[in-house]
């Protein structure tokens, strides 16, 4: 069996829940910290009883970790309890001489005591660790949604109550989260607290307007702003915006993947244009919300094919010297922002 197919997701970790088919040890892949933390509770739920938490579940969250002090708890019996959870959620436990002997003890873990590695980055396969793991327990991947889940998540949550959001209000509430941006640190719990907020307006149906009105100003959503201003040559008003997000010490890099990002939806919808074809091509295609598709149609009514190519390869060329350390950021900001709004 190779490595992948020993791989499970959060659905299949919490069918093992219900049927209280338990290991001795998980690790947790977390890129998605709102189920990671869900299946951690429902884990600890099944273990340990509510009175007996504070004696039979202990967390290590320290930038180093006491081996001796985890080898203890591993062997000390759960009080008055059938479990005892051990939470391991340090980037240590990737420490070579750490995750060594913590394979040598998990060897002989009794069967009363749970442990539970929590990863947020990736965990070496060539590890002794890793392999016993792979062979004794299970290893979880949480996985930020794809877009696809991400709008059927939300739409089961919205249906969960009793609302009904139109296809623009949802492509929005998506895109303005910058969830699906790389490195993005949102996760499903934003959306869980939004749709709360929506759902005491008092009204069954929810609109565009009503989303814009009512959700977090994620700051993700000035980047968009920000691209919007490009698009309709208003440079002193994109400059504001910039600054705004330098205050709020966002990573110019990150601007620079939504700009390339609209970029590339708009080259799409003008190729697809030319061959009479429609958004909803596109949005099959390439799997995009009909309202990123929608957006990056207006926008690229107002580039000819030049200026996008241009734009395009504006921001390759930023991106490159920044990551060489040939430009700053903030004169890649100012940059960009005068050669695409002059453009």
């Amino acid at each position: 069996m190779s490595i992948w197919e020993r791989v499970m997701d959060y659905i299949k970790l919490n069918d093992n829940i219900k049927k209280k088919d338990f290991k001795n040890i998980y690790l947790f892949n977390v890129g998605e910290n709102y189920i990671a933390k869900m299946m951690l509770d429902s884990l600890k739920n099944a273990l340990i009883l509510k009175d007996y938490e504070d004696f039979n579940y202990s967390v290590f969250d320290g930038k180093k970790l006491d081996i001796n002090k985890i080898s203890e708890l591993i062997e000390t019996l759960p009080m008055l309890d059938e479990h005892r959870l051990i939470l391991i959620k340090s980037e240590y436990a990737k420490n070579k001489d750490f995750s060594k002997k913590l394979n040598e003890i998990i060897k002989d873990i009794p069967p009363s005591t749970v442990i539970i590695i929590w990863s947020e980055g990736s965990f070496d396969k060539r590890t002794a660790l890793f392999k016993t793991i792979k062979k004794e327990g299970d290893i979880v991947d949480f996985e930020k949604f794809k877009e696809y889940k991400l709008e059927n998540w939300i739409r089961s949550k919205i249906k969960n109550k009793n609302l009904i959001l139109t296809k623009d209000a949802i492509g929005y509430f998506i895109e303005a989260s910058g969830y699906l941006l790389d490195g993005s640190e949102v996760d499903l719990g934003y959306f869980v607290s939004e749709i709360d907020k929506l759902s005491s307006l008092g009204k069954r149906e929810i609109d565009l307007e009503d989303v814009k009105k009512i959700i977090s100003v994620n700051i993700k959503d000035e980047i968009f702003k920000l691209t919007d201003a490009l698009r309709d040559k208003d440079t002193d008003y994109a400059f504001r915006l910039l600054s705004n997000l330098e205050y709020n010490n966002v990573n110019f890099m990150q601007i620079l993947a939504v700009v390339i990002r609209n970029l590339e939806n708009m080259y799409l919808c003008k190729e697809y244009m030319k061959k009479r074809k429609s958004e909803q091509d596109i949005v099959k295609d390439y799997s995009l919300h009909p309202y990123a598709v929608k957006m990056a149609n207006i926008s690229a009514k107002k580039y000819s094919d030049k200026e996008i190519h241009e734009a395009l390869n504006l921001c390759l060329d930023l991106d490159y010297k920044i990551k060489i350390g040939e430009m700053r950021n903030r004169e890649a900001g100012i940059i960009l922002i005068e050669k695409i709004s002059n453009r």
